[in-house]
Formats: C-alpha cells, structure tokens, sequence
C-alpha cells in the first residue's frame, strides 16, 4: 500500500530546477493546499527530464504528472488522484570493444533503440468509519499503459556480401 502525498500533509509549493552536462535539462514543482474549512485537499506535481545523452542518438525525454483531489469529514474521505507519464527514452546497446576503441565511447553500434511510454492512471479511493471498531474502505481504478519500441539490434546471424555467416549466437 502506498499513501501519496496530498494537500493535508504537503502544503504550500516548491519549484527545482538544473542542468548539466549532454543538454540535460530538469524541473520540477509542487503545490499544495487545504480549503478554508478543512474539507477539500488538493495537490499537483510535475516532473521534466530532457538530456542529449553522452552517446550519439541517445536523446531522452521523460515527463511526468501527478494530481490529488480530496474531500473529509469526521467520519468519511474520498480521494480522486490522476497519474500521467509521456516518456521517449533512447538506450543504445553494447558497442564491440573495437569500435569503441576506433571510434570512441559515444559511438553507437545500432540504431534506433526507442522506447516510449505512456500511462494514464486514475484512482479514486474512499473509507467511511462506520462506528469505533468497523471501517469501510473501497478503491477503484483506471490505468492505461502502453509501451512500443523501435530498436535496430541485430538478430542472432549477420551476413557478409557472400552471404555467408559471419556472426552467430548459437
């Protein structure tokens, strides 16, 4: 069981931002509150990471989101929370020892190699206390998730001009 954060326990906001080295890129901030009377909580995050990669073709963009509505009273809470992630995300694969040393670190053996993410997560979580020893509690949710990736690996047997096998994993 995870409690995320919301309003009541993280009041007020805060932005970070940085950057470094290959572009790299990153923010992030928070905001939140509780109503006048104490009944609705509300709470927003985002995140942001962009870098160039240190190897070539190796971009990343990662971008996140997170939002927390909720309403109490003395005896019951209900909590609407939205998660959101758009992600392209470039990892190349192992470069031969060889290349690396003609060619340099940043070199890639193959390409592309992209993976993107995408989900949508929506939760709605509520409890009521139906007297000193009972509760109820009760959650439902929405999550789409997708994955595809693009990568130009090569398969297990590569061929020269004459086609005759030069590499093979078995």
């Amino acid at each position: 069981s995870i409690i995320t954060k919301s309003g009541r326990n993280s009041r007020g906001g805060s932005v970070e931002m940085s950057s470094g080295s290959w572009g790299r890129r990153t923010a992030s901030a928070e905001y939140g509150g509780v109503s006048k009377d104490r009944s609705v909580d509300y709470f927003i995050s985002a995140n942001t990471f962009n870098e160039d990669g240190w190897r070539d073709a190796s971009k990343t963009d990662v971008n996140q989101l997170f939002g927390k509505f909720g309403w109490q009273s003395e005896t019951s809470k209900i909590d609407l929370s939205l998660t959101g992630a758009d992600n392209k995300m470039i990892g190349n694969g192992a470069v031969p020892i060889e290349m690396m040393r003609a060619l340099g670190r940043s070199s890639i053996y193959t390409s592309p190699d992209k993976t993107d993410n995408n989900l949508i997560f929506v939760n709605l979580s509520g409890s009521h206390l139906i007297n000193d020893n009972v509760m109820f509690t009760a959650n439902s949710y929405y999550r789409s998730s997708r994955r595809s990736t693009l990568n130009g690996d090569v398969n297990d047997e590569a061929w020269d001009d004459d086609e005759q096998c030069i590499v093979t994993g078995k």
